[in-house]
Parts: structure tokens; C-alpha cells; sequence
């Protein structure tokens, strides 16, 4: 089973949490049909990569922002980098939950290329900090029912960090982030909330793979609408 449509700063973790075989054996086999609205959706979002990609360097230049793209359209089917637009993986095995979040950076700090001055260098260090800070950006219904199991690892975009461990085909004005939890009753976990919304108004959608329970499942957020449901898809 293929699990990925696009790379995972916890890529290691997942394939190991899948080659223990039991805990996701129900979204193996949903996964030919549930994920194919989520592959259609990629490919519809990489065959607009490049005019939305287009306007946006040229608005960028415009205002003197200095994207600084120089990547092009590599034919790649992983989530495009568009503005406003995140995208999030997240799994329920067992007692773990991990949840990994790509980003552009410009809906972060505003810019995707190397800080000019400190003004840059501290919007840099004010994104990291909310990033690390798990308990700020995702929440759990009922409260409390998750608590954060590891440091946050937040990964800088190469634009900003040369030697980012960003992964090889990621947009380099990407910034991730990943998360792990431990629930200790994860029967009793109804919902996940994302908050990311209220600490990043910039981002206006998230786009979300998640496994759990009931197998794999394709869905999108919003400032409105930021709930993931555990159980009943």
C-alpha cells in the first residue's frame, strides 16, 4: 500500500507504523477507493501549478517581495505549492498520532527566500516558535485526550536554510512541520481541531490525507470548518 502522494518529514515513521501491518490493515484496504478523490485533486492542483505559480511570481516581483522561484513545473504530482493552501497528513495508530503539515512560507513570514534584515530574521524565529508550540495549533475533542509525546520538528524551507533536510523534491519555499502525540484512551478521541487557522490567517485552506479507525479519508479545512473526525466516515 502506497500511503503517500506526496513526501512526509515523518516519511520513516509512517512506513514503519504501515510495515507493522495490523494497525492499518482496515485503510489498506480502503485505500484504492478513498484515496483516489485525493489523487485526482493533486493532479488537478499540479496541472494549475503553473499558471497559479505564474501570476504569483510576477505579483511577487511586483512588489518587490523576492520570491525567488527558480524550480519550474517538474511534472511532479505531490501537493502544489500554492498560497493560502497547506497540506496535512495525519495517522491514528493506536495510542500514537502523528501529524505532519507542508506549507509556502510566504503565508508564514511573508517571503520564501533568505531574510534581508532582523525585522525578517525575527518573523523567522516568531513562525518557528509557533510551530514548536503543538498544544497552540491542535486541539482534541474531548480536551485534553492527546498530549504531545515529542518535540515538534520544524523544517526550514532551503530557500531560508541551504541545508534544510527538507525532502529532495519539496518546493524550496516550504516550510514543515511535524507532530506526535500519545492518547491515552485513543477510543475515547472523537475529533482532532487545527487551529493553524488563528496562528496563520495567510492560510486560507488545508488540504488533509488522515488515516485511522475507520481507514483513510480525504478532506479540507477552513477558518470555518477545522475539524477532523476520529470515527463514523
Amino acid at each position: 500500500m502506497q500511503l503517500r502522494h506526496r513526501p512526509l518529514v515523518f516519511g520513516t515513521l509512517f512506513t514503519t507504523m504501515l510495515a507493522t501491518g495490523a494497525a492499518f490493515a482496515h485503510g489498506a484496504h480502503r485505500h484504492g477507493h478513498g484515496s483516489e478523490p485525493a489523487r485526482a485533486d493533486d493532479r488537478a492542483h499540479a496541472h494549475a501549478h503553473g499558471h497559479e505559480h505564474e501570476h504569483e511570481h510576477k505579483r511577487e516581483h511586483e512588489h518587490d517581495h523576492g520570491h525567488g522561484h527558480g524550480h519550474g513545473h517538474d511534472g511532479h504530482t505531490h501537493g502544489a505549492h500554492v498560497h493560502g493552501l497547506a497540506h496535512l497528513d495525519a495517522a491514528l495508530d493506536g495510542r500514537t498520532l502523528l501529524i505532519e503539515v507542508r506549507t509556502p512560507g510566504w503565508d508564514l513570514v511573508g517571503f520564501e527566500r533568505a531574510p534581508r534584515d532582523d525585522d525578517e530574521r525575527a518573523r523567522i524565529d516568531a513562525a518557528r516558535r509557533t510551530l514548536s508550540d503543538a498544544a497552540r495549533l491542535v486541539a482534541f475533542e474531548p480536551e485534553g485526550a492527546c498530549t504531545p509525546a515529542a518535540p515538534a520538528k520544524v523544517i526550514l524551507p532551503t530557500s531560508i536554510d541551504p541545508g534544510s533536510a527538507t525532502a529532495g523534491d519539496a518546493h524550496p519555499g516550504d516550510w514543515s512541520v511535524a507532530w506526535s502525540f500519545d492518547c491515552a484512551d485513543p477510543e475515547s478521541l472523537r475529533a482532532v481541531r487545527i487551529d493553524w487557522f488563528d496562528a496563520f490567517p495567510e492560510t486560507q485552506r488545508i488540504a488533509v490525507q488522515w488515516i485511522g479507525p475507520d481507514g483513510q479519508a480525504g478532506l479540507e479545512l477552513g477558518p470555518a470548518s477545522r475539524r477532523i473526525a476520529v470515527r463514523g466516515r
